[in-house]
């Protein structure tokens, strides 16, 4: 393709079909809520890949040059993240969404079990982010779910590549992805 082409909208949506149905990524979709406020809900879904891994060979990112790219190292940690979510609630019939309203707030993991309950978490590869998925984990709770409506969430986290586990004073759980499992 030529510098500055441009690629119709169908084909890439071809092209994102194709990948899905060999499982390089899949689709992370927006989480219907019901709202407090008036804010609108964003409704595009998130792309992950399948195997983070897959993306860093492809793209020759060994595990040096990996760590020398925070932003880049920040989406492979959160899609795999997203997939050990998905793994650990797949079992029991679990969905995980991504929530986006037109206020900027964004949480990157929304668990919704089969039984209608629901839970958040933010994922931050370092521990520099946990005060930030803090707030906005709380916003979400606190100013726009109507938890009359959807209950109050079984459990607020920040999933981390840090090594220990411990409970802010706000009730937010801080969880390192190693300790996740199904």
């Amino acid at each position: 393709m030529q510098s500055g082409a441009t690629v119709s909208r169908n084909t890439t949506r071809r092209y994102l079909d194709a990948l899905a149905t060999v499982f390089a990524f899949e689709e992370q979709p927006a989480w219907s809520a019901s709202l407090r406020s008036r804010t609108r809900l964003r409704e595009q879904p998130k792309l992950h890949h399948t195997d983070p891994s897959l993306a860093c060979a492809a793209l020759g990112l060994s595990p040096d040059r990996l760590a020398r790219d925070p932003e880049y190292f920040g989406q492979v940690f959160e899609s795999m993240a997203t997939r050990d979510l998905q793994a650990c609630l797949a079992p029991d019939g679990g969905r995980i969404y991504h929530y986006r309203d037109g206020s900027g707030l964004e949480i990157d993991a929304i668990l919704e079990y089969r039984s209608g309950d629901w839970a958040a978490a933010e994922i931050k590869l370092g521990s520099s982010r946990i005060p930030e998925a803090e707030r906005n984990l709380l916003t979400l709770r606190d100013e726009r779910i109507d938890t009359a409506r959807m209950g109050a969430p079984r459990f607020l986290a920040v999933i981390t590549g840090t090594e220990y586990s411990y409970t802010l004073p706000s009730g937010v759980h801080v969880v390192p992805l190693a300790t996740l499992r199904a």
